[in-house]
């Protein structure tokens, strides 16, 4: 597999339940293992989060949102860094994902 696709395919693992995609089907890189399994335990982190939190009517609505953001945001971080070659620890996330 060449350099660029390597490099490539950990991008959709930040996009949720995309991560699946490189996690089945690259067996030779632990670079995309590693990008795939942080993006399935961030989204199913993010679910629970949010699901757990609109059990608080109104506040809980609001801190969703928040939990939300937040996601899009580390989503975005991890495209970057992942085009770039770098792999970027998530405190919580990475140390759960590991255990995988």
């Amino acid at each position: 597999m060449s350099f660029r696709v390597v490099r490539a395919l950990p991008a959709p693992a930040a996009l949720g339940l995309l991560a699946l995609i490189p996690l089945l089907t690259v067996n030779d890189s632990d670079y995309v293992k590693w990008h795939a399994k942080n993006g399935l335990v961030l989204w199913i982190v993010g679910v629970v989060l949010v699901m757990v939190l609109q059990f608080i009517w109104w506040m809980g609505q609001f801190l969703g949102c928040l939990v939300m953001l937040g996601l899009v945001l580390v989503s975005i971080v991890g495209i970057s860094k992942a085009l770039k070659g770098e792999r970027w620890r998530i405190p919580v996330v990475s140390d759960i994902a590991s255990k995988l």
